[in-house]
């Protein structure tokens, strides 16, 4: 949803938090990628 924002909106601020929460998430993925290989995923 957030790309969708990115994509199609129109407001700063808005925008501004799509890219936060993409940002965050893509960390959150990151960081459980790397904790799923360290026990051998």
């Amino acid at each position: 949803m957030a790309k969708v924002v990115l994509q199609h909106g129109k407001d700063e601020q808005t925008r501004k938090l799509a890219m936060d929460v993409i940002r965050e998430q893509e960390r959150e993925i990151a960081e459980m990628r790397a904790w799923f290989e360290k026990r051998g995923h």
